[in-house]
């Protein structure tokens, strides 16, 4: 999990107590009863967790009195009817930097009319109409280490809520989602959103370093289309190419040079080995893998020694265009990102 997706979390026990302690019902709902359902955790990039409450409860849940630094923010987003918020955090979105100024943290509440033929909430994009009243029946279900009420019909109300697609997308975030940059802050958000944006943005170092190449990376996803259920592969694989860029940029000179003066030695393979195994790692996964034209081109007879032409061959077909035509130092320059390492140069 990432650091808003365990926060998420934290807050998830939180609000649990605070309706055991009310007797307030609610349940895990949409893409959260999912990771519920299917795999008992949240995924490496989900950040948002979302709940259904009856409209009883959800009146309840408004005159109960929450810890400190807690609200119940109403009307604050078209995604849900309200949202349980730490008002002494606040989230920043390096790859929506027009929406900087997001909002605090929390879980996100959907209203259930449940005193209706047929009970209805409504989402940002449709309003759904269950068959029957699950809460009626609620069960515990595992949520990385802790337990949640679910509904104990969990696979009818998912067929309600997200029809067949349930089944296959519901695990994945949407592009837009996955490449967001999300950090938390610990400021209080009245004071944070008169800040501006790039006072605030110098102050996270490294991470500030990865924004304009993850934009880059979002288009280029963007434009191929690839399947939704790639995504958190595709993730990994950017953040891979990163990371090695920032191992080995600083040698490249030193270690292309030893190559073409004595060849592919054993140290030199030993050196190049961690950009072997990834690259056999995404290739393994249907992706190709490459972060420096001229390190691709070095490893290649290594690649070619272990696992034949045929192996090259479809590597290289796999690798997007992209990645061998324009270097990540090319790609920081054009978007006037002062990385150490090129500022060192």
């Amino acid at each position: 999990m990432n650091r808003i997706a365990q926060y998420s979390l934290q807050l998830l026990t939180e609000f649990d107590r605070v309706c055991r302690d009310a007797q307030i019902t609610y349940a895990l709902g949409n893409k959260s009863a999912w990771d519920c359902w299917k795999r008992q955790s949240m995924g490496q990039n989900a950040f948002l967790i979302q709940i259904l409450i009856p409209r009883s409860d959800f009146e309840k849940l408004q005159n109960t009195v929450l810890p400190e630094h807690r609200v119940l923010l109403v009307g604050d987003t078209k995604r849900c009817d309200a949202r349980y918020a730490d008002t002494n955090s606040t989230l920043f979105d390096y790859a929506h930097p027009a929406r900087y100024k997001k909002r605090c943290p929390g879980l996100e509440l959907f209203v259930v009319d449940t005193e209706a033929a047929k009970p209805t909430y409504v989402t940002s994009s449709k309003t759904i109409t269950l068959r029957r009243n699950y809460f009626a029946n609620l069960t515990s279900g595992k949520l990385e280490s802790d337990t949640f009420p679910v509904f104990e019909d969990l696979e009818d109300y998912l067929l309600d809520a997200g029809g067949k697609k349930y089944q296959t997308s519901w695990r994945f975030r949407t592009i837009d989602a996955t490449f967001s940059t999300f950090l938390m802050v610990g400021i209080p958000w009245s004071e944070y959103k008169k800040r501006p944006l790039s006072r605030e943005a110098l102050s996270f170092g490294a991470t500030l370093y990865r924004f304009a190449y993850l934009l880059w990376e979002k288009k280029l996803r963007s434009k191929h289309k690839k399947p939704v259920d790639r995504q958190e592969l595709m993730l990994a694989r950017t953040e891979a190419r990163f990371s090695l860029w920032e191992r080995y940029y600083p040698r490249k000179d030193a270690i292309l040079a030893a190559i073409n003066q004595q060849g592919l030695t054993e140290e030199v393979q030993n050196e190049l080995m961690p950009i072997v195994r990834e690259t056999e790692r995404f290739k393994s996964k249907g992706l190709g893998f490459s972060f420096d034209e001229a390190f691709l081109q070095a490893i290649l007879p290594i690649l070619e020694k272990k696992h034949g032409k045929k192996y090259v061959s479809e590597l290289l077909e796999m690798i997007p265009k992209e990645y061998r035509e324009e270097s990540i130092e090319d790609i920081l320059r054009k978007s006037d990102v002062h990385h150490p390492l090129l500022q060192a140069q």
